[in-house]
């Protein structure tokens, strides 16, 4: 049933729907005014019915990033910075948990050999579910970098020292979208 659905789970919300599967239409329908356009339920669904229409920026974020050093960080769009140094090298996600598999091996791919990621307003976030999944996300993509050989550092801030960010609620961001 739609109760099964991985994506429906993940929905902090009750902004996503599943239509049953008729002869012209089925799948997934977003309430954009109770979506926060966290990525979620993109990021987890196991068929490609939904995508996350900040993937194309994010994947353009760590190009940009790796074009300065193969060492850079990703944030929630709430973990503000106290130190504008702290700006530089990061990419911006409405949440951690909306990081895919693909875009952590594209930055391997394309040069990455340092990758952190800022979890440190995760703790007392709407959205805390989205830190299980991406502690899942890094887990499934180191296992799969290792049978070919390839190790990259990609760890969470929470386990460095803490800066002092504040936690807050996230904010909306972007839509997902239904693919058509």
């Amino acid at each position: 049933g739609n109760g099964a659905s991985p994506c429906l789970r993940m929905c902090p919300t009750t902004a996503l729907r599943i239509r049953l599967q008729t002869e012209t239409e089925g799948g997934p329908i977003v309430d954009e005014a109770q979506c926060l356009g966290c990525g979620l339920c993109a990021a987890i669904c196991p068929t490609p019915a939904l995508e996350n229409p900040d993937r194309t920026e994010l994947l353009s974020q760590i190009d940009e990033c790796l074009g300065a050093s193969s060492e850079f960080r990703l944030a929630c769009g709430n973990a503000a910075p106290n130190d504008p140094k702290q700006l530089a090298n990061t990419g911006w996600v409405p949440c951690l948990g909306a990081i895919d598999e693909d875009a952590l091996i594209h930055a391997v791919a394309n040069g990455a050999t340092s990758i952190r990621l800022d979890d440190r307003s995760c703790v007392g976030c709407s959205l805390h579910r989205g830190l299980a999944l991406a502690h899942r996300t890094v887990k499934r993509v180191r296992k799969l970098l290792s049978l070919y050989g390839i190790r990259p550092t990609i760890r969470f801030e929470s386990r460095l020292a803490n800066n002092g960010l504040a936690s807050r609620a996230c904010k909306k961001s972007t839509l997902p979208r239904a693919k058509n």
